[in-house]
Order: C-alpha cells, then sequence, then structure tokens
C-alpha cells in the first residue's frame, strides 16, 4: 500500500435531497446484482446538519458505476440517543454483519443483516434487516 491510484469519484451527495453531502459505511458486501454499500447523508438544506444512512447498489465489474440508490434515508435519529449527546442528530453506519456470508461469498437476498451504527457520537447502536430489504430500498423511486 505504498503506491495509490486515483480511481475516481463513486458517486456524489444529491441536491436537496437527504445526502447532499455524502460519506462512505462499512465496506460493500457482494450480492447477486452487484455490490451493496451503505453510507452517510447530510441534510444541509434543513440547516441542522441531520446525518442520515442509506444504501447503494454498484456494479459488479465497475464499481463507480452506481446502478441505484435509495431515494429517501433508511435511518435517521430518532431515539434520544441519535438526537442528543456529543453531536446531536447523527446516525453514522459503522460496520455490519450479514449473515452466512463469508470474504468473497456472495449474500442471499433473505440473508439477516446487523447494521452498527453510532449515535450522536454518543452510543453504538443496532439495526436489522434483510440484504432483500435493503434492495428494495434502492430500487424504489
Amino acid at each position: 500500500l505504498i503506491t495509490w491510484e486515483e480511481a475516481g469519484a463513486v458517486m456524489r451527495g444529491r441536491w436537496r435531497y437527504w445526502d447532499e453531502k455524502i460519506g462512505s459505511g462499512p465496506p460493500p458486501i457482494r450480492v447477486a446484482e452487484g455490490w451493496l454499500h451503505l453510507y452517510h447523508g447530510v441534510a444541509t438544506h434543513l440547516g441542522t446538519g441531520l446525518y442520515q444512512a442509506g444504501a447503494v447498489l454498484l456494479d459488479a465489474e465497475d464499481p463507480t458505476r452506481v446502478l441505484a440508490r435509495t431515494t429517501r434515508n433508511l435511518l435517521e435519529p430518532r431515539e434520544l440517543s441519535e438526537t442528543v449527546g456529543q453531536v446531536p442528530n447523527v446516525v453514522f453506519p459503522g460496520g455490519w454483519v450479514v449473515d452466512g456470508v463469508t470474504s468473497g461469498e456472495i449474500a442471499a437476498p433473505d440473508a439477516r443483516v446487523r447494521v452498527y451504527y453510532g449515535g450522536a457520537d454518543t452510543v453504538v447502536a443496532l439495526a436489522e434487516t434483510t440484504v432483500d430489504d435493503l434492495l428494495r430500498a434502492c430500487r424504489e423511486d
């Protein structure tokens, strides 16, 4: 890891959406359709610095190509531990565990996903879903 090459941007924030400013979450997981990735976004137009989480599906052969992306956030600060703390109004996905998947394997649609995320820079919390639910959310308009 001495020499790095910039491959280019994968995606950018979207003006007046929940993800005007964005940052990467945990490493992507391989699914049949490509790479599934979680990320966080900030809705700056709301004036609150609200950090939320969403998902994106990237092409398997060219992960700089976005195939589908959540139009709405999937996770937002609602609990007291997410709205009040060191940095209020923040949920920030940091890790995930996909049941039955080891390195290099393709995650099944019905695989359970446990997402570990920070809340208000004060707690680590857990949310659960499935691969299929995340993919469906990426495709919704």
